[in-house]
């Protein structure tokens, strides 16, 4: 039987130290995705299930200023489907990963407070005992004290380890145990005068302040330096605990909301051909990959809603300029007389946009409206 010139086997055949290199390097490169693939599936998973918490409430944190005020407080609470609001004075640490760190947040809220999220979390003191109010006491999940190599009676903190953010040492007390991680300390102790042990030295990722960095006051790291005997800087800053009442729920919820890629493709596949009728999808990208997805009635788009606002404004539509990032704001480019798109925006946005600005990290909306209005 001849053999096929092109063949693999007859090339191996003929030229097999060659093709025995060729096969080890094709292997070697093969190995090489797989442990990059599952080293950054591993962070992803640690990312998400760190912040698992949302499923079972929100929080409210302000944007530009140090607390929530009043008034935004009074109209979540005024909203039926909220059962209740705790106030938190936490911050965050920082973990480690096989490749960069993350952080986690820790809860700064009253026993009485701290005990319902336990309960609500349905989470379960595997070790040590509870914090007590008014102490620099801390309890951890037994996945977060794992990973820091922390515990019962080991501290943590700025006076023990420059690279901790926090306001003062603190010692850890409880172990938690259940499926969502927590962090609790005291509400009480965080409201005391404290002087500050040492300057922060790395803030990435609590964005507390109105620089473009999130760092803040380049020498102190605050956006509001601390005086001695001063109360405890930027974690003084109020945030709000947001516990939801389905049962107040008097309606059907306008949009349903989900993230994590894998959830995200699991919804698509599972119902968007047989819902394509009834509901839209809409898919938000983060770095090339589905981060959450936002499912509307069929007839919801920013489109219609854009097309409603012009109307009640009397504002015509060939004097509209939008600016989007998403497959929802498609819609919405249609009915404008100018769109752009953001320069990380996903394929198809960018294909549907009249123009295609800088990112929003390099100041597209205003580039958009220096370009197109001012």
């Amino acid at each position: 039987m001849p053999l096929n010139p092109l063949s693999p086997f007859t090339f191996y055949r003929r030229n097999k130290r060659r093709g025995l290199s060729i096969l080890v390097t094709i292997s070697l490169m093969i190995l090489g995705i797989y442990v990059t693939v599952a080293t950054l599936s591993t962070i992803e998973s640690t990312v998400y299930a760190n912040e698992g918490f949302f499923s079972k409430f929100s929080l409210v944190l302000p944007k530009t200023a140090l607390s929530v005020s009043p008034v935004t407080i009074t109209k979540i609470r005024s909203y039926p489907s909220v059962e209740e609001i705790i106030k938190d004075k936490g911050f965050y640490i920082k973990l480690y990963m096989i490749a960069g760190e993350t952080y986690f947040n820790l809860f700064g809220v009253k026993e009485a407070d701290m005990q319902k999220i336990i309960d609500l979390c349905n989470v379960r003191l595997k070790e040590g005992r509870l914090l007590k109010a008014r102490t620099n006491e801390l309890v951890l999940s037994e996945e977060i004290a794992k990973a820091r190599g922390l515990k019962i009676g080991d501290k943590i903190g700025s006076p023990v380890n420059e690279m901790d953010w926090m306001p003062t040492e603190f010692v850890l007390v409880g172990i938690l145990e259940g499926d969502i991680r927590l962090g609790f300390v005291s509400y009480e102790f965080l409201r005391k005068p404290y002087r500050r042990h040492s300057r922060p030295r790395d803030v990435r990722g609590c964005r507390q302040d109105n620089s473009p960095s999130g760092r803040g006051d380049s020498e102190s790291g605050l956006s509001n330096p601390q005086r001695p005997g001063q109360a405890l800087g930027w974690w003084e800053q109020g945030k709000y605990i947001v516990r939801s009442n389905r049962e107040a729920m008097t309606s059907p919820p306008t949009r349903i909301l989900a993230f994590g890629h894998e959830v995200v493709r699991a919804l698509v596949q599972e119902f968007k051909e047989s819902l394509r009728h009834d509901v839209r999808f809409y898919i938000h990208h983060l770095e090339g990959k589905p981060f959450s997805l936002a499912i509307v009635h069929a007839q919801a788009s920013k489109g219609r809603a854009l097309k409603l606002v012009c109307k009640r404004l009397g504002v015509p539509s060939q004097s509209v300029l939008a600016i989007g990032d998403d497959e929802a704001d498609i819609d919405m480019f249609a009915v404008a007389a100018i769109s752009v798109a953001v320069a990380e925006a996903p394929g198809e946005v960018l294909r549907a946009a009249d123009f295609v600005g800088p990112s929003c990290e390099q100041g597209a909306v205003a580039w958009a409206l220096r370009s197109f209005v001012l």
